[in-house]
């Protein structure tokens, strides 16, 4: 299995709609999406830097 960890939600998207047999799994809050990408199985979430800038952003 291959990890892929996405810095923007947008890479994350154009990858998980490019999976086959996708399921999503919830672990601490955390999205981790599984599936068949180019005859590999693969698990992809994002990372939590984006987010935790965001939420900085938005503060100041």
């Amino acid at each position: 299995m291959i990890g892929i960890i996405g810095a923007m939600e947008e890479e994350v998207t154009i990858l998980k709609n490019k999976l086959t047999q996708l399921s999503e799994i919830s672990v601490a809050h955390v999205k981790f999406y599984t599936g068949i990408l180019k005859d590999r199985e693969v698990v992809i979430t994002q990372s939590a830097l984006e987010k935790l800038m965001l939420q900085f952003l938005r503060h100041y």
